[in-house]
C-alpha cells in the first residue's frame, strides 16, 4: 500500500494478527477488483456494493471539500471521469462489481427480498436458480 495509507495496511505476508485471533481469520477491506484479491477455497468472501448513485454524490463532495475546494471540476466533468475505466479513485464501479458478481455463487431462490419482484426474480432465474 502506497503513500500515507501505508501505516494502516497489515502486509498480506504478515500472519501474525490472524494467527493470534480466536477464531484464527482475517479481514482483507479492499476497493480492489477481485482478480486482485487473494483467493482461497477457505476463505469466506463478502462484498458490500453501494449504489453508484451514492458513491458519485459522496465521492464528488469528499473531493471537493478536502482536495480541490473551488476549483474542483465541474459536476459534468467530473461525473465522465468516473465513469471512465481509468478512473483515478477506483477504476470502473460497473467493472469491480461485475468481477465480484460473477465470483457470487447463484442465490437460493426464491430470496424474501425478491418476492413480488418479477423482474428480479427472472434475472435471478438467469443466474442459476
Amino acid at each position: 500500500m502506497p503513500g500515507p495509507l501505508k501505516k494502516y495496511a497489515i502486509p498480506l505476508n504478515d500472519a501474525t494478527h490472524w494467527q493470534t485471533s480466536p477464531e484464527r481469520k482475517r479481514v482483507i477491506k479492499t476497493h480492489f477488483n477481485w482478480e486482485l484479491v487473494p483467493y482461497s477455497e477457505r476463505a469466506h468472501y463478502i462484498a458490500v456494493i453501494r449504489d453508484p448513485k451514492d458513491i458519485f454524490v459522496s465521492n464528488y463532495l469528499f473531493i471537493r471539500d478536502s482536495v480541490y475546494g473551488a476549483a474542483m471540476p465541474s459536476v459534468d466533468t467530473w461525473f465522465k471521469l468516473f465513469l471512465s475505466r481509468d478512473f483515478i479513485l477506483g477504476g470502473s464501479w460497473a467493472e469491480n462489481t461485475a468481477g465480484y458478481w460473477a465470483e457470487a455463487p447463484p442465490p437460493e431462490c426464491p430470496d424474501p427480498l425478491l418476492q413480488g419482484d418479477e423482474a428480479r426474480l427472472e434475472s435471478c432465474g438467469s443466474r442459476g436458480c
